[in-house]
């Protein structure tokens, strides 16, 4: 009797166990942030929204992308070329080199504006590591 009890107690904090998990997974797919209790596992308790440190170190801001990783140098600048060129397809290609010869020299808001049309495929504002390299292999 007691070793019956004991086996449903142990698929009880099981079957918790997997739901707390199950629920933490679900939280990090819908978001790139952690709810955290403030005060346990209390109801009613207000959530901290933590950044999971996993996603926050390989990605990169529009701005910051824009200005230091594409116009900085040559190779980012040839990548520029490469996502107006892949979007503009019956356009001259002077037009697509003096587009992307002005965006750098300007760097405005255009600029942000254009690569978070073509680089940021999510739309959450941030380039990670496999958006950068879409255009890469073109």
């Amino acid at each position: 009797m007691v070793f019956v009890s004991l086996c449903i107690f142990e698929t009880f904090l099981t079957m918790e166990t997997i739901f707390r998990l199950s629920e933490q997974y679900a939280l990090l797919l819908d978001k790139n942030e952690l709810q955290i209790p403030k005060g346990g596992d209390q109801p009613g308790t207000d959530y901290v929204i933590e950044p999971i440190v996993e996603e926050s170190m390989y990605r990169t801001s529009v701005y910051h992308y824009a200005r230091h990783g594409l116009c900085r140098n040559l190779e980012g600048k040839k990548n520029l070329y490469k996502a107006f060129k892949s979007r503009f397809c019956n356009m001259e290609l002077s037009f697509t080199a003096n587009l992307v010869l002005e965006l750098c020299r300007r760097k405005d808001k255009m600029l942000d504006k254009w690569v978070e049309e073509l680089f940021d495929i999510d739309g959450d504002g941030y380039i990670t590591h496999h958006e950068k390299q879409l255009y890469l292999y073109r």
